[in-house]
């Protein structure tokens, strides 16, 4: 299983060597995907968390993809800063 690193309220680029014919989100909540051509789509980052993204290409073989929202570097920092404010 392939996991891929999104940061919220970011975009990625998500590119494929074949086109890519349905995507599904499990959690739309979480993440985003817009497609741009049949090879290549925007994955933006909504919500902190893991979603899976299940992708079919043109023969109808399907692939699955962990998707993790993680948290912007400002958040970051502040949680370190609750933990121990030395830092």
């Amino acid at each position: 299983l392939t996991t891929l690193h999104v940061t919220q309220s970011r975009s990625e680029v998500l590119k494929f060597n074949s086109p890519i014919k349905r995507v599904s989100v499990a959690d739309p909540n979480i993440l985003d995907v817009i497609p741009l051509d049949p090879e290549q789509f925007i994955l933006n980052g909504k919500a902190r968390g893991a979603t899976t993204l299940l992708l079919w290409d043109k023969n109808g073989q399907e692939g699955e993809i962990l998707v993790r929202v993680d948290a912007q570097n400002e958040e970051l920092k502040d949680l370190v800063k609750q933990i121990d404010p030395q830092q």
